[in-house]
C-alpha cells in the first residue's frame, strides 16, 4: 500500500465523518474517532458505516459512492473486523443512496 495514497484516502475519509460525526450517538462518535486516531482506518471506516446505518443517518450520494471505493481500497469488501458479512450488509445499503443496483 503506497503511504501518500493511504494518506490521501485517509484525508477523504477524515472530511466526509467530519460532516456526519455530530449526528451520530456520542458512544458511536467515540468509537469512529478513538480508531481513526489509533489509524485503525479500517476499524473506525466500519463502525462508521454500522453507526450510520443503525441510527438511520442519512449519507448523500457523493459520499456513499467515496465511501465505497474506500471500503474496497482498504479491503473491507475481502475482510472485516466487526461484522463477518461486513460488505455483504453495507455494501445494499451504499448503493441504495447511490440509487444503483447490484
Amino acid at each position: 500500500m503506497n503511504i501518500n495514497e493511504y494518506n490521501l484516502n485517509k484525508d477523504i475519509y477524515f472530511q466526509i465523518i467530519s460532516r456526519y460525526l455530530d449526528k451520530l450517538s456520542l458512544e458511536s462518535k467515540n468509537h469512529v474517532i478513538h480508531y481513526f486516531n489509533v489509524v485503525e482506518i479500517e476499524m473506525s471506516y466500519e463502525s462508521f458505516l454500522l453507526s450510520l446505518k443503525s441510527e438511520d443517518i442519512e449519507l448523500n450520494d457523493k459520499d456513499a459512492n467515496k465511501l465505497i471505493e474506500l471500503g474496497m481500497y482498504l479491503g473491507l469488501d475481502q475482510d472485516s473486523v466487526f461484522k463477518d458479512d461486513f460488505w455483504e450488509y453495507i455494501l445494499p445499503w451504499l448503493k441504495q443512496v447511490t440509487n444503483e443496483s447490484e
